[in-house]
């Protein structure tokens, strides 16, 4: 009886881990209010772009497109102090169709790759057709070991950037943009603060980003 026993365990255990081999042993991350899992309730009406102070922190916001961003406040890499999405930068102010947010961290590859383009290929290209780039930098040059702000005004140097730096350290802001812990991420927010295009990795030549900048500021 005993030895049945021990062979039905081990069926049953079997027939899990095929199971898990089949979705993939992930770790659900967790449910974040206002994320993509779902509007917090009571909070369905409408964001206003240009509301200020900022909105309350359980306002429908997402990662997904059609969803809205959520603005933050982070600290400029070269030294201006704050740089938030209100006042000056609201996502209604005037000649600001679209804003590309790039999040990137020193130690990744991929990262310097798209950094390295990204002045020629896409903040000059389309600065005055309406678009604005803004790069935020997550960690330092060893994952994990603790991001300083020399790390973004060094970054800005080495790639000859002229768009908006920020310095999110660790990605304590930013993070849920990269939830698999993937860089680059990119997100492609409207004049409504709505998200049109999000892209959690690479960008071959950022031809990707390019094509869907064309697309959405051909739309009327």
């Amino acid at each position: 009886m005993r030895s049945m026993l021990t062979a039905v365990l081990v069926l049953a255990l079997v027939g899990c881990t095929a199971v898990l081999a089949l979705v993939g042993c992930t770790n659900t991350p967790p449910v974040m209010m206002g994320t993509d899992a779902g509007p917090v309730p009571g909070t369905d009406a409408p964001i206003d772009p240009c509301a200020a102070p900022t909105p309350p922190v359980t306002a429908p916001y997402g990662t997904a497109a059609g969803r809205s961003f959520r603005p933050f406040t982070l600290e400029a890499c070269d030294g201006s102090g704050p740089y938030s999405f209100y006042g000056d930068n609201q996502w209604c102010e005037p000649g600001h169709r679209l804003t590309l947010v790039s999040i990137a961290a020193v130690w990744c590859v991929p990262c310097q790759t798209e950094s390295a383009q990204l002045t020629d290929v896409i903040t000059e290209p389309f600065r005055d057709r309406g678009v604005r780039v803004i790069q935020v930098i997550v960690d330092g040059p060893v994952r994990g070991g603790g991001a300083v702000i020399s790390d973004c005004t060094g970054w800005v140097s080495t790639y000859g950037l002229t768009n908006v730096e920020l310095f999110d350290n660790g990605g304590a802001v930013t993070g849920v943009y990269f939830p698999s812990g993937s860089l680059p991420s990119t997100i492609i927010v409207d004049e409504e603060g709505i998200i049109r295009f999000y892209e959690d990795g690479v960008s071959v030549g950022l031809s990707t980003l390019t094509a869907t900048l064309e697309a959405l500021l051909a739309e009327p």
